[in-house]
C-alpha cells in the first residue's frame, strides 16, 4: 500500500527519534528504552507496527535480522536536522517528517516481541 491515508503521526516520529538516539543498530528493547526516555511512556504494538511499516516503506529505517533497526542514510540526514531538548525532539522530527512522502509497507512484530522487549527493559532498569 502506498500513500498512507493518515499521514505521519506522533508515534512515527517517536519511533524514529528513539532509533536515532539509540546506539545503532539497535534492538527493540533499545527502542522501548529510548522511547520511554523521550516521552515517559511505553510504545504500543500498533504504534510500533504502524511506525516501522511507514518508516521502512518511506526509506528512512532499515529492519534487519533478529529485530535490529538502523537508520538509512536518508533517515540519518533527516534526524540530524532535529532541534530541541530531549523531550521536544519528537515534535521536531514530526515536523521534518512532513517533508517526506509516507509510504506504508506491511510490517508486524512477531507476537509477544514488544512485550518481551518491555519486560527486558524493565528488568534492565531495575538493575540500575
Amino acid at each position: 500500500m502506498t500513500g498512507s491515508e493518515r499521514g505521519w503521526v506522533f508515534a512515527d516520529a517517536w519511533v524514529l527519534t528513539a532509533i536515532a538516539v539509540s546506539t545503532r543498530p539497535c534492538s527493540l528493547t533499545d527502542i522501548v528504552a529510548a522511547g520511554d526516555g523521550l516521552n515517559h511512556a511505553l510504545l504500543l504494538d500498533a504504534e510500533v507496527d504502524g511506525a516501522l511499516g511507514k518508516l521502512q516503506g518511506s526509506g528512512l529505517v532499515l529492519v534487519m535480522a533478529e529485530l535490529r533497526f538502523d537508520l538509512t542514510p536518508e533517515g540519518a540526514a533527516l534526524v540530524e536536522r532535529r532541534r530541541g531538548n530531549l523531550l521536544s525532539q519528537i515534535d521536531s522530527v514530526l515536523s521534518l517528517l512532513g517533508q517526506v512522502p509516507d509510504s506504508d509497507q506491511q510490517f508486524a512484530l512477531p507476537p509477544g516481541a514488544l512485550q518481551d522487549a518491555v519486560d527486558a527493559y524493565k528488568a534492565r532498569s531495575r538493575k540500575h
